[in-house]
């Protein structure tokens, strides 16, 4: 190491901070400060420099086309709600007017969907809603939406398979006697059990668990045998809906609608909850995105066509459904083919069983084709063990598939259907708010940011619409569009609440309920309306941008919230529990092994460096004269006058610490951004150095923090730095 590197960590060892000298993809290092406050650690925000150097990696090979998306959304989504869920909701909740509650279920998926659709671009990265939260909202709330995304992925792989696994057990048990028991002596094999060490089983968990096991082989196989199995089952699952609706529709009588919401408007929205369920899977869209061959132009389009997709199809079976048996006579379990077999139709029967058997693996499959990839994206920012982050030589998740798979299979085996339904659809729920938490702190400070939160391609243009981009100062990055973003979902928490409550209280308790929610939503709406927004000032370059920001936003947040507040008292309670243990995961495991918190980033920003200009990243060691006259000028602080003397001088040296030998460089200077300010709460944690020409800087009104080593120039020419490539 250099002369220059050495004197910067003496630098820093004399103001008491420690430091880690990293490797800058060279000779020479970059000096990263680690001293860190916990609150600083749990709620530091993942700079998109590092997230575009992990994309820039290409360990993941881009195989998936729109189709390819769009047949893992819809393929894996629609099963789940006109199989599983359709029955239930006209039989139990909703009656006749389920199609309402799977209209609203839709509008509030389209609703979230618009989040995850601009951030796809936006946060390039593996993990999705798990790195949405990472940019906007710091680690720890990252961590906890890596958990409820669990919920969907896994856990409702495991689901899905466990009711699959109870409809081939009623089904065999038909063909064995009839329509009775299964035969044989056993009392337990009679009643569907299977005896084991002392266990007894239920037969619907173990073929729920040997499903599982067969998705996990697919998985294994790569992702080519994936899609290849994914499209294939896509077109035979839309076949046989298109048959069984159509069935329907042949069965169908008007007087079967009557009367229409027998359990009224609460009905419907309750029912709206479960529906929320018969949406899961949506979102896989946009977690499979580093694996897209054009992910800004596909994934927004695949998203959206399966959300309209789904919400048709399950729109039009409900109504099917419903006009072709009463509400009171469905099966909640199988409900169009005990419809079909109730009506003598058993050809149809036939089909829809054995369709419903065939295809509804399919669900299991998508579901569970995203866990390790989620998992994948945790492990490699060190919140869970490095095991998860292997990636064989074929590309392949092998370890992690095998490891989740197999919880996976123990769930599907052991735990009941109905008891994971509410816990699944509320952490899913509270994951969206915090996407939508995440859109809204990310646009709502796209021009007042930090360099590294938003590339320097998507600042701003530089019209006479637009403010000149600034950078604010550390602790008010730390705060930026944060604090707002919480408010706003006190507010429409508090107001979709006391809706709730005003609709179960009696005519005077009514009105003071629904007084309350109307003055919280309009708190809401004040906040809202102070949100900035930079739709015109943000470059696109013709990608997704959300229509109405910060609006539908908002509406997206209070509607979320009216469909948690909706769920049962367990249910919020399991959810809390279960929040509870991923803060504990995070707390016990997480936090001490976070590459943020330690010299991973800069490493990682080291090697992107080198992949993408060998030249520049030999380069990245300040020498020893310029550090000091950038650090100190007169008077012991940077000035405009001391960082413009160096323009004559090599503030990037190639050689020993700049010195005698090195390759001068006087048309460019290094911007060290960062900081780790001990009233810094949620800034990136490490220096990171950028390099831009001279010409493209106005004059810099520079400060410097000897503790953070942070050499900053605030007045950046917003069309040179869009020009520049750092």
């Amino acid at each position: 190491m250099g002369d220059g590197g050495n004197q910067v960590a003496e630098a820093s060892a004399a103001s008491g901070v420690e430091a880690a000298i990293i490797n800058g993809g060279g000779d020479h290092a970059v000096t990263v400060a680690k001293n860190t406050p916990l609150l600083s650690k749990c709620f530091k925000r993942k700079p998109l420099a590092v997230v575009n150097a992990e994309e820039s990696e290409g360990v993941l090979e881009r195989n998936l086309g729109f189709w390819d998306l769009f047949a893992l959304g819809f393929g894996g989504t629609v099963g789940s709600g006109v199989f599983v869920m359709s029955g239930l909701i006209c039989h139990d909740i909703a009656g006749p007017a389920g199609m309402f509650s799977w209209m609203v279920a839709g509008f509030g998926c389209l609703l979230s969907g618009m989040s995850f659709a601009e951030l796809s671009w936006r946060v390039p990265s593996a993990g999705g809603a798990y790195a949405y939260a990472f940019v906007a909202l710091g680690e720890l709330p990252a961590a906890i939406v890596g958990w409820c995304m669990t919920l969907e992925y896994g856990i409702s792989a495991a689901a899905v398979a466990k009711s699959w696994g109870e409809m081939l057990s009623v089904g065999l048990s038909h063909s064995v006697d009839g329509g009775g028991s299964a035969a044989g002596d056993d009392g337990d094999n009679k009643a569907g059990g299977l005896r084991t060490f002392g266990v007894v089983l239920d037969m619907g968990g173990v073929y729920g668990a040997l499903l599982q096991a067969v998705c996990v082989m697919i998985v294994v196989g790569g992702l080519q045998a994936s899609k290849y199995t994914v499209n294939t089952f896509c077109v035979a699952k839309a076949l046989l809906v298109v048959f069984m609706t159509g069935a329907a529709f042949s069965l169908w009588d008007a007087d079967n609608l009557v009367p229409l919401a027998p359990f009224g408007a609460s009905g419907v929205l309750k029912g709206a909850v479960a529906a929320f369920f018969g949406f899961l899977g949506f979102d896989e869209v946009v977690l499979l995105a580093p694996e897209a061959k054009n992910p800004a132009k596909h994934v927004p389009r695949a998203l959206f066509a399966s959300l309209l997709g789904v919400t048709i199809v399950c729109a039009m079976a409900s109504v099917s459904l419903s006009g072709a048996e009463s509400a009171p006579n469905l099966d909640p379990d199988s409900a169009f083919a005990e419809a079909f077999r109730a009506r003598g139709m058993m050809t149809a029967y036939q089909i829809t069983t054995i369709g419903e058997l065939a295809t509804l693996p399919l669900v299991v499959l998508v579901s569970f084709m995203a866990q390790p990839r989620l998992l994948y994206a945790m492990a490699k920012d060190g919140l869970l063990p490095r095991v998860f982050a292997e990636v064989d030589s074929r590309g392949t998740l092998f370890k992690g598939s095998l490891i989740s798979g197999g919880i996976c299979m123990i769930t599907a085996l052991l735990v009941p259907f109905d008891s994971l339904n509410t816990l699944i659809s509320a952490g899913v729920l509270l994951a969206f708010n915090f996407v939508t938490s995440s859109h809204l702190a990310l646009r709502s400070r796209a021009c007042q940011v930090h360099p590294l939160l938003v590339p320097p391609s998507e600042i701003c243009t530089d019209n006479e619409t637009s403010p000149p981009p600034k950078l604010a100062s550390e602790k008010k990055q730390g705060r930026e569009g944060v604090i707002e973003v919480l408010v706003v979902n006190l507010m429409a928490c508090a107001s979709a609440g006391m809706s709730l409550a005003a609709r179960y209280s009696g005519h005077a308790g009514g009105i003071i309920f629904s007084a309350l929610a109307v003055i919280f939503g309009a708190a809401m709406c004040y906040v809202v309306s102070g949100l900035q927004s930079h739709s015109t000032a943000l470059v696109s370059d013709g990608k997704f941008l959300a229509p109405l920001f910060p609006w539908p936003q908002a509406l997206a947040l209070w509607v979320n919230w009216f469909l948690v507040c909706q769920l049962p008292t367990e249910g919020l309670l399991s959810l809390l529990a279960f929040v509870g243990f991923a803060a504990a995961q995070y707390a016990c495991y997480g936090v001490s092994r976070s590459v943020g918190n330690c010299t991973g980033w800069a490493r990682l920003l080291g090697a992107a460096s080198a992949r993408e200009s060998p030249a520049t990243s030999r380069c990245l060691s300040l020498s020893a004269d310029a550090l000091e006259n950038a650090l100190m000028g007169a008077g012991g602080a940077p000035t405009s006058d001391s960082m413009s003397a160096n323009e004559g001088h090599p503030l990037l040296g190639c050689g020993e610490g700049g010195g005698e030998g090195a390759e001068h460089r006087p048309d460019v200077s290094i911007v060290v951004v960062g900081g780790n300010s001990s009233e810094d709460v949620a800034m990136p944690l490490i220096p990171v150095v950028t390099v831009l020409p001279n010409d493209r800087l106005k004059a810099p009104a520079a400060t410097a923090s000897h503790d953070s080593l942070l050499v900053r120039r605030r007045s950046l020419d917003s069309h040179g730095l869009r020009s520049a490539a750092p």
